[in-house]
């Protein structure tokens, strides 16, 4: 009897295990794959099953966006910021039609109150912006150029027109641009492309300007398939535009000359005044990190502070300084009047330089 009564627990364990099992089995292979419920496994809704209207994740161990989508989300996101800018029709401009592939150059929106940065190449020919063109936003607006400047470092133009409330972006932050990275190339006439930086440096030489020296991206297939794009991350903040001779117009060089034409109307750049050389491009040079700085030039900031050659400048304002940031980024990021803290090594002795930054004058391209 004892027996009897062991052997039918032992059926009814099994039983119920196989009970389990085929359960298990069923729920996944066909409830669990035609609803997808989120009780068992990963929450798969990349085949487009989800049927929800809303879909909150809290504490989540994993989360995957498809690439795609947020290409698509992005592109979708940047184009209201993109403007065509077009030769002004003889009769009745503002009311003319304009054909979206007959635009003259591009521009992106940078305030929402009418600042644009163009795509017009810096060597181009001479035109009368103002007078002759207008501006065309993607709802279908069209808007007269009132005012205009150009930055005579990177030849960049930007327009005005009397508008509010206009689509920005943010500007990408340095330190969140590096080459592997994947972006997002888009232009006024919808045509996107997912591309990669290939390239950060200065050009070539081997000393740099302080106050010249502007890094170079190079965007894999700029010199070819994308020229006249501009460039996003995929968080849709601007990166620059790759302008008709290939070239990446990095927005990391600007930031602080678009600070100065807000808030005084044109165009200004920081003036240093030293030539240097990255330490980590010598062989056997006692300091791993540093500008070896190689001259100054007279009345500079740089000269007027005692700056002299042979120093090795190692911080600004107490961020080191590297290849990565060197001199010609921590000036190019800064406006005329703005006060710095330049740390260096002499003869095995550091010390601080409080320099207030000049402005850089260019003459005319």
């Amino acid at each position: 009897m004892k027996n009897a009564k062991i052997l039918q627990l032992i059926a009814l364990v099994v039983f119920s295990l196989l009970g389990g099992i085929a359960g298990d089995l069923i729920f996944r292979n066909y409830i669990y794959t035609a609803y997808n419920l989120p009780l068992l496994g990963d929450i798969d809704y990349s085949g487009e099953n989800y049927r929800g209207t809303n879909l909150i994740i809290r504490d989540a161990q994993r989360v995957i966006v498809e690439q795609n989508e947020k290409v698509k989300e992005t592109i979708a996101n940047v184009r209201p910021s993109l403007v065509g800018i077009f030769k002004k029709a003889e009769n009745n401009p503002q009311t003319a039609n304009y054909y979206v592939n007959d635009e003259y150059a591009q521009g992106i929106i940078i305030t929402s109150d009418g600042w644009i940065m163009t795509s017009l190449p810096k060597d181009g020919p001479q035109i009368d912006l103002i007078r002759d063109y207008i501006i065309a936003t993607r709802d279908n607006k069209i808007f007269a150029i009132d005012n205009l400047a150009r930055d005579r470092l990177t030849g960049a133009t930007y327009v005005h027109i009397s508008a509010r409330g206009l689509p920005v972006r943010n500007f990408i932050d340095r330190g969140n641009l590096g080459v592997g990275d994947t972006v997002i190339a888009n232009n006024w006439d919808n045509s996107s492309a997912v591309t990669q930086v290939t390239r950060s440096d200065f050009g070539g030489g081997a000393n740099k300007d302080s106050d010249l020296g502007l890094r170079s991206f190079g965007i894999k297939d700029s010199g070819s398939s994308i020229k006249d794009y501009f460039i996003f991350d995929f968080s849709g903040n601007y990166i620059g535009y790759i302008d008709k001779i290939g070239e990446l117009q990095c927005i990391l060089g600007s930031k602080a000359a678009i600070a100065s034409l807000l808030k005084d109307g044109s165009i200004q750049r920081a003036r240093l005044g030293i030539t240097f050389l990255p330490v980590e491009k010598l062989i056997n040079y006692p300091f791993k990190s540093g500008m070896l700085v190689k001259s100054v030039k007279k009345d500079s900031p740089a000269f007027r502070a005692g700056i002299q050659e042979g120093f090795i400048v190692t911080a600004v304002n107490g961020t080191q300084l590297s290849l990565g940031y060197d001199l010609a980024d921590a000036v190019v990021e800064r406006q005329p009047g703005e006060k710095i803290i330049l740390s260096y090594t002499y003869k095995n002795l550091s010390r601080d330089a409080g320099i207030t930054l000049g402005e850089l004058e260019i003459a005319d391209q």
